[in-house]
């Protein structure tokens, strides 16, 4: 699957999209963790579903990543060192420090990885993850939808191993504003623009080979890219703690990015606390990965918190 980046005319036609797609301007201001132009994407899209009969969307592309143009990206996120700093072909600035610390830490989640049980697992079967996260309130005002506060949701996801059978998507609103259009739950149609387990199952073991490969579906070397590729195996963590050799190649594939950076406290989706990574980034409102301190379990992410995974034999079954 390619990760594309926007430029020239594709470039414009996304920002005219994102335009049409952002809230009404006397709508209340959506909280800081959701307020960029990528999820106002999915809202939109979000809300195309509702208009062909409130079906629920579809889980995201999980090696997508959709990179805004260079007018839209925010500001370095306030407060992150920059003492010793390196530049990465002018792409923002690099905390040696915590960039080493990081390296060290993707070696430690590497071999902690490798040591997993491996799952014997079926084409015929499911893979189940539960999250949970933040999520943009929509209400329906007669013909039209508007963006009302953040629900907190828990979501599971029954996604075919094979992706030749239809999966399911259950949500439940943990918290949140009351509202007359709830977030969707029902059968998810099997889409080829969906990676599966085997396409991650199929991917190279040697780091230096995987990396390759991602910056190549990412489109090239630079800064830009290296984002894309952190969010591509972000996507990708919470099924790879099936496959401990894979999860174990992606850290160390990692490792590779001149800009990744360790955080020292960071709290996922849940508010589950833990030690963190992140990528270098013009963007303010950057992902962090979350890691449970005391054994590096994988605990999701700031935008979202994983909460179990594992193989069942049918869609709403639960492992």
């Amino acid at each position: 699957m390619k990760i594309s980046t926007p430029h020239g005319e594709d470039e414009q036609n996304l920002v005219a999209g994102l335009r049409t797609a952002l809230p009404p301007a006397d709508a209340p201001a959506l909280p800081g963790e959701r307020h960029r132009a990528l999820r106002s994407r999915l809202t939109q899209e979000f809300r195309r579903d509702l208009d062909e009969g409130a079906r629920p969307a579809r889980p995201r592309p999980k090696w997508l990543k959709v990179v805004l143009p260079t007018a839209l990206a925010g500001t370095l996120v306030a407060g992150v060192a920059v003492t010793g700093a390196v530049t990465d072909l002018f792409g923002p600035q690099v905390d040696e420090a915590r960039h080493r610390q990081a390296v060290e830490l993707l070696d430690r989640l590497a071999v902690a990885a490798a040591t997993a049980p491996v799952t014997t697992i079926r084409d015929d079967q499911f893979v189940y993850v539960k999250t949970e996260g933040s999520q943009e309130a929509v209400r329906r005002y007669g013909n039209s939808f508007r963006v009302v506060g953040t629900w907190q949701v828990r979501r599971e996801d029954w996604t075919s191993v094979d992706g030749t059978r239809d999966g399911y998507i259950r949500q439940e609103v943990v918290s949140g504003p009351p509202t007359n259009t709830p977030p969707g739950t029902g059968r998810a149609g099997a889409d080829p623009n969906v990676s599966t387990y085997r396409e991650l199952a199929a991917l190279p073991t040697d780091p230096d080979k995987l990396v390759d490969k991602l910056y190549e579906d990412a489109g090239g070397h630079g800064p830009t890219e290296q984002e894309a590729v952190f969010e591509a195996v972000g996507g990708m963590l919470d099924t790879a703690t099936l496959l401990p050799e894979k999860s174990a190649a992606l850290y160390r594939a990692v490792a590779k990015l001149p800009g990744v950076v360790a955080v020292d406290t960071a709290r996922d989706a849940a508010g589950r606390e833990g030690i963190g990574l992140t990528i270098t980034s013009d963007d303010e409102e950057r992902t962090t990965w979350v890691f449970r301190s005391s054994d590096l379990t994988y605990l999701g992410s700031t935008e979202q918190a994983v909460l179990d995974v594992g193989v069942v034999d049918r869609v709403r079954e639960t492992p």
